[in-house]
């Protein structure tokens, strides 16, 4: 009967064995995978900071490009409602000579 239950201790032993290599596999698996998903989040996360950052710039320079325009509206209106037979005023030749010299290329 000793050689029994030995027996069944020794099988249960070895499952067990069996079962804490298996189970120790699945661990290291999920300690990989785990790994891998915190990577993942932060190369999002820092590309999630890049697209917020080009937001910004690109927010940045529409204020710059309308502010533009706003002056460039300006003189337009001044031109089209202004004397037409007047000499302009130097400040506006001024403007003009800058702005049509910084586009011209």
């Amino acid at each position: 009967m000793i050689k029994y239950v030995l027996a069944a201790a020794g099988a249960a032993i070895i499952a067990l064995g069996s079962w804490l290599l298996v189970e120790r596999g699945r661990v290291a698996h999920f300690k990989e995978k785990s790994i891998n998903l915190s990577h993942e989040l932060a190369t999002k996360d820092f590309a999630i900071a890049q697209a917020q950052e080009a937001r910004d710039v690109a927010r940045a320079e529409a204020v710059r490009v309308s502010s533009k325009a706003a002056e460039f509206d300006d003189i337009r209106e001044f031109i089209l409602r202004g004397p037409n037979d007047e000499v302009l005023p130097d400040a506006l030749r001024g403007i003009l000579d800058r702005l049509f010299t910084e586009n011209a290329h």
